[in-house]
C-alpha cells in the first residue's frame, strides 16, 4: 500500500498503524473503485452507439464526489497522525 503519510517528528509512517486508518482507506478504495466501473459503463455505452447521457453524468457525479470525500479523508489521516 505504501506510506499514506509520514509523521513530521519521528518520520514513522502511517502504514505502521494500519490498523487505525484500515477502515478510512477501504473507504475510499471502495468508493474510487465506485466511479471507475461508471466511468467504463459510461464508455461501453458510447462505444456500442447506445444512449449514455445518463450513465455518464452519473459517472461524472460520483468520480467528483468521490475525489472530494478521498481529499478530505486522506487529509484528516494526516492531520491526526501528525498530532501523534
Amino acid at each position: 500500500m505504501g506510506i499514506l503519510c509520514i509523521h513530521g517528528d519521528f518520520n514513522v509512517s502511517i502504514s505502521n498503524n494500519l490498523f487505525v486508518a484500515q477502515d478510512k482507506v477501504a473507504n475510499m478504495a471502495t468508493k474510487l473503485e465506485g466511479a471507475r466501473l461508471l466511468t467504463w459503463q459510461a464508455a461501453a455505452l458510447k462505444d456500442a452507439g447506445e444512449p449514455f447521457t445518463k450513465a455518464a453524468a452519473m459517472a461524472k457525479l460520483t468520480a467528483s464526489e468521490c475525489a472530494t470525500f478521498n481529499a478530505h479523508q486522506s487529509i484528516q489521516v494526516c492531520i491526526k497522525y501528525s498530532t501523534m
